[in-house]
């Protein structure tokens, strides 16, 4: 309670700006997802919202947390509320091309994902599910490229790109080219067991 406590008045103003009141509150919302208090930081998020509404920071948590408690069709609302708010944020739409994809709305979540590509064109996530969604349609040439995108715009050694690798190894192995499916999928475990 004490956390909570803090961070209300962090939101309510303590003489901070909005930047820095939204970074405090998304660090002690982490914190509650961390310790697996995923309602406690919901909690948080819509407090932020209650406190300003027309703002796209408090829906953008809010979504994040529904996500964690798989509540879908809740943070597809949520997240469509922020990116009224703030529409030229990549990473809004591609939380909500994710959650379109979550309940079937796969020909949506292509755009949502090509929009956050359009305003940062090096949104690696974004490409890595858009190449999924193409893969799924068995559209092996546009996942590849998709995916080729995403490993060029990742962290090289990051761990996370694993996933990207494993998805690329499969469109190029339904295009028939095994070799370089193997290479990634032999990358794809060296990245997850953290040997170079």
């Amino acid at each position: 309670m004490r956390a909570l406590t803090s961070i209300l008045l962090v939101v309510a103003g303590c003489g901070a700006t909005g930047s820095n009141r939204e970074e405090a509150l998304r660090v002690e919302i982490e914190g509650l997802v961390a310790q697996e208090r995923v309602q406690e930081a919901l909690a948080l998020a819509d407090r932020a919202i209650e406190v300003d509404p027309d703002r796209a920071f408090g829906w953008r948590e809010r979504t994040r947390c529904l996500v964690l408690l798989w509540e879908f069709d809740a943070a597809l609302l949520a997240v469509d509320r922020a990116v009224e708010l703030e529409p030229g944020d990549p990473w809004s739409h591609y939380e909500r091309g994710y959650l379109l994809r979550q309940v079937g709305r796969d020909d949506e979540a292509v755009a949502a994902f090509t929009r956050a590509i359009e305003l940062d064109p090096r949104h690696y996530k974004a490409y890595e599910h858009r190449g999924g969604a193409h893969l799924d349609w068995g559209r092996s040439p546009e996942a590849l490229a998709d995916l080729t995108r995403a490993i060029e715009c990742w962290r090289p050694h990051d761990p996370e790109v694993r996933e990207a690798y494993s998805l690329r190894a499969r469109a190029l192995m339904s295009l028939g080219r095994t070799d370089e499916a193997l290479a990634d999928v032999e990358h794809a475990e060296t990245l997850r067991s953290g040997v170079r």
